[in-house]
Formats: C-alpha cells, sequence, structure tokens
C-alpha cells in the first residue's frame, strides 16, 4: 500500500513507521488542487455586515452543492438501469442483474 501523496515518512521509531505530514508547499497542496478549498472559500462574499449572512452564504452554497451531487447521481443510476452490461462498480448489485 502506497503512502499519501502529501505526507513524509519519518525515521522509525521503536520499528513503527511514522509518517508526518508535509506542511509546505511549492504553490497549492495536493489536497487543494484536487479538492479546490481556497476556491471555495472565496466564494462566500457576504453583502452586509450581519454575523447570519455568513452562515446564510454556507448554508445555501452548500445545498447547492449536494444538488450537483445528486444530479450526478441520478445521471449514473440513469446510465447504469439503460446499459446492457451489469453494473460491475456496484458489487451487491451484479448478483441481481446476473440472476
Amino acid at each position: 500500500m502506497s503512502a499519501i501523496p502529501w505526507t513524509v515518512k519519518v525515521r522509525d521509531y521503536n520499528q513503527v513507521n511514522v509518517t508526518e505530514p508535509k506542511v509546505e508547499f511549492v504553490g497549492a497542496s495536493p489536497y487543494d488542487e484536487y479538492v479546490k478549498a481556497s476556491v471555495l472559500t472565496h466564494l462566500q462574499q457576504p453583502w452586509s455586515d450581519d454575523p447570519a449572512e455568513m452562515a446564510f452564504l454556507v448554508t445555501t452554497q452548500v445545498m447547492e452543492l449536494w444538488f450537483t451531487l445528486l444530479v450526478h447521481e441520478w445521471q449514473t443510476a440513469r446510465d447504469a438501469l439503460t446499459t446492457t452490461e451489469c453494473p460491475t462498480r456496484w458489487p451487491r448489485y451484479v448478483a441481481a442483474c446476473r440472476s
């Protein structure tokens, strides 16, 4: 099993492999490059000084992300149901598909 790309191996302590997170990167971290967390955190632009506005923005933006995931899942399910091949990505359904 390979190590997570953003960790580095340090010396063994009592024959136990210990890893510590690598905290210095040139540019963005691999996590941020993949997840785009810095982009997400810059999307909250409150229009007022009301302290509840930030909670409203984050909550509604998260709901939009959930809706995007829901649409993706529906499309994936639709595609799996309309294909003539068994969906091997979902092992528990393969048996039902083949029977």
